[in-house]
């Protein structure tokens, strides 16, 4: 990717090459020279020769042990290769674990203002995962990395490149001089343009612009762009041994690699000058010299290639020479990265910086390139090992049971080989000519001697048996295998074991997988905080991705910062397995009670466990349609409930109106002290008649409401209906005066909206 550059004295570097002698590289005060740097590599080389010592035994272990020596003809030379077989059930199990999730990370906010970053990250990354980086081919290669060498490095950096694109651009159009000419004569007689003025744009040749024209443009585009995750070759790397074991506490980091003077010279760096278009505050246009840079590789030139020491070999020994590349600029040469800490302003504290060497020559030297400020390199251990940065495969355990298997195998293939040759032991009188014996080996008819027996003058060797014990001592160490491994490579029970027995051994064997499970998601874990922060800082702006539902999500780079916390769910068959047993019987026993809702999550769950991730969407999604016929005829029943709400409302306001229109016919007449008793009298029977006319439409309305729950909720109640009939008139003999009336409407208002309340239940089930 395209670094940002340190400070340059660009005079220092002319002069330097002038001198023929390499430039210094940056204006820190305390620059680390070749000399500091490579110091810290062969300090901790024996990290390395030991680690490459332990790869090759490991991949010798994998090939079925040592080479079995062929001195003597005829003997075996099987090599069983037990740890390999051990390997490839290993690899399956493990890859399916991690890749058997739709998204591979579940991020959320630390705290409350997190969580729309949280969301914006987690769809971001995953589909970095899945479209950029590749997850299903990456977990391979990491999976195999850690089953087979015990350890897997990872190098987490981000991929930048562009290229030439094309784009529409809207350019003016000038006229001819001639054609201008008559424009500013016509722009003159329309008072647009003075006559000086004209005769200003004709002594300087202004042309005249008659329009705009669209024309494709070739500019420099951003065509790649996202994080990268690549499998290192650990035999290649050297760690700061300080850190015991603990890659985060590292000092330093080198990785060897090869690279030819042709590759180099693709990133080298270059200053050059360009003009920039710089529009004013009057939208004037004026172009600007610049000075634009871009390679971070410098001092190439001093770079000896034929010097044999530089030239790259695979630390397996195999000689570069054997493979050497025709042509100087593609001879492959050692260069190695470091990544580090340094005090670069000899202040007392490090600064995080990233320097290259090829050949003895420091070609690049500047401040870590990213923000995170980290070695940007991750680690997972198969077997860890205390205090050790690498780890250990299944190798290492199961070395002696595949030579224990491999001896005894040889001896039983040389003993049924020895036992096998059929000898034939037979009378030299048998034949009574060579050309008989002839015909007998060839298997012809012979004629033999008058008097002998064939039986008894052939005598064929038998076969012995392979004794029992050499194969139960095979099935044992093959058993034995498998329980350190915790990788069975059949289904059947070993050596009799029960079946009880064999499930704890699974039961243990799941425990193990788990444990490696982790270390590894732990790494991608580490990863996946290193790449968050670059995209914080490198992503574009505004980036369109795609999510696992199929939703284009637009993803804001200023809106990623944030406090997170990441996990991976890990999920295996057989957990998915018993967790969808487990919710198909909660479905089953609870069917009665449970809610369609939540029904209908449990089974999106379970059709997500089985892998089915398309219909389990479509499930979550899925809306009921409800019955046609049924639907109508909800309607008709609320749409009847609703008109007899409204009839009763029109039958308090009418009884309103009376009993305001009586009650002011008595106030007008109250003056008349004669008539006051009359008048009271009257009061109470118009209070009594708009009592009995309010209770009566108070007991249609509760009748109302009840028929009304009764339709929606299919309830089946008998009730008995009160005798309308009964003589009201006792129950109002007490006198009810202006607030009795008014209580009376209150209640009956409050009965109404009850009534329009059920009514808008109603119609919110009618649309569920």
């Amino acid at each position: 990717m395209a670094s940002k550059k340190p400070g340059n004295n660009m005079n220092a570097l002319y002069k330097a090459k002038s001198n023929n002698k390499p430039a210094k590289l940056t204006d820190w005060k305390n620059e680390p020279t070749f000399s500091d740097l490579e110091a810290d590599r062969t300090n901790s080389l024996h990290f390395q020769t030991r680690n490459r010592e332990n790869l090759l035994k490991y991949e010798e272990i994998r090939k079925g042990g040592k080479e079995i020596d062929k001195i003597k003809p005829g003997k075996s030379t099987t090599r069983p290769k037990l740890v390999r077989k051990q390997n490839e059930y290993k690899y399956a199990a493990l890859e399916d674990a991690i890749l058997g999730t739709q998204d591979l990370f579940d991020i959320r906010g630390v705290g409350p203002e997190d969580e729309a970053s949280a969301k914006q990250n987690q769809v971001l990354l995953n589909y970095q995962f899945r479209h950029k980086i590749r997850i299903d081919k990456l977990i391979e290669e990491i999976v195999r990395t850690n089953v087979d060498e015990g350890s897997v490095i990872c190098k987490v950096g981000w991929k930048t490149e562009y290229g030439i694109g094309i784009e529409q651009e809207e350019r003016p159009v000038y006229a001819s001089a001639e054609e201008s000419y008559y424009m500013m004569q016509q722009m003159v007689e329309s008072g647009q343009m003075t006559q000086e003025e004209m005769q200003a744009m004709i002594e300087v040749g202004e042309p005249m612009q008659k329009g705009t024209e669209i024309v494709d443009v070739e500019v420099e585009k951003l065509i790649v762009n996202h994080p990268t995750i690549e499998v290192r070759n650990s035999a290649n790397i050297v760690i700061d041994t300080t850190c015991e074991g603990d890659i985060e506490k590292a000092q330093f980091l080198i990785e060897e690699y090869p690279v030819c003077i042709a590759e180099l010279k693709k990133e080298e760096y270059v200053e050059e000058e360009v003009d920039v278009e710089v529009v004013g505050a009057d939208g004037a246009v004026t172009i600007k010299k610049e000075i634009k840079s871009r390679g971070i590789y410098k001092n190439l030139e001093f770079i000896d290639e034929n010097i044999e020491e530089y030239q790259y070999s695979e630390y397996h020994g195999e000689s570069a020479r054997n493979s050497k590349m025709t042509g100087k600029s593609r001879i492959k040469l050692k260069a190695y990265d470091y990544w580090g800490f340094w005090d670069i302003n000899d202040d007392g504290t490090t600064v995080p910086i990233v320097a290259t060497w090829v050949g003895g020559i420091l070609v690049r030297l500047e401040k870590n390139p990213f923000g995170h400020g980290k070695i940007p390199y991750v680690i997972a251990k198969y077997m860890p090992v205390k205090r050790e940065v690498m780890g250990e495969p299944d190798a290492v355990l199961l070395e002696e049971n595949q030579e224990a298997v491999g001896k005894t195998t040889r001896a039983i293939q040389d003993i049924m080989a020895l036992d096998a040759v059929n000898q034939e032991f037979i009378d030299e009188t048998f034949f009574p000519s060579p050309v008989e014996r002839e015909n007998y080996r060839l298997g012809k008819t012979v004629f033999f001697r008058s008097g002998m027996n064939p039986k008894t003058a052939i005598h064929k060797n038998n076969v012995n048996p392979v004794n029992p014990i050499a194969l139960q001592w095979i099935g044992s160490q093959i058993a034995d295998a498998e329980a350190m491994s915790g990788t069975t490579l059949n289904n059947n029970s070993v050596n009799g074991i029960s079946v009880n027995a064999q499930k704890r051994i699974d039961s243990s064997n799941s425990k193990r997988d788990a444990s490696i499970l982790r270390r590894i998601t732990s790494m991608l874990v580490d990863a996946a905080r290193l790449i968050i922060a670059m995209n914080a800082e490198f992503v574009s702006e505004e980036e369109v991705v795609r999510n696992t539902n199929q939703e284009y999500v637009k993803i804001n780079r200023d809106d990623l910062s944030g406090a997170h916390d990441i996990t991976i769910d890990i999920q295996t068959p057989e957990t998915n397995n018993a967790i969808a047993q487990d919710l198909a019987m909660v479905l089953q026993t609870g069917q009665q009670t449970m809610s369609p809702e939540l029904s209908k999550k449990i089974w999106a769950r379970i059709l997500k466990l089985k892998g089915q991730y398309d219909l389990s969407r479509e499930f979550e999604q899925y809306v009921p349609q409800p019955d046609p016929k049924q639907q109508e005829l909800l309607d008709m029943q609320i749409e009847e409930q609703r008109l007899k709400i409204e009839k009763a409302k029109k039958d308090i306001e009418e009884v309103d109106s009376r009993i305001h229109e009586r009650i002011s016919r008595v106030v007008e007449n109250e003056k008349d002290v004669e008539n006051k008793q009359s008048q009271n009298l009257l009061r109470q029977q118009q209070a009594a008649e708009s009592a009995a006319r309010t209770r009566k439409l108070e007991e249609e309305a509760d009748m109302l409401a009840q028929n009304f729950v009764d339709h929606t909720t299919g309830a089946k109640r008998v009730r008995e209906l009160e005798d309308r009939e009964l003589d009201r008139e006792d129950r109002l003999k007490e006198k009810l005066d202006d607030a009795d009336i008014e209580m009376t409407k209150q209640e009956m208002m409050l009965r109404i909206k009850q009534l329009e309340a059920q009514l808008s239940g109603a119609s919110n089930k009618k649309g569920e």
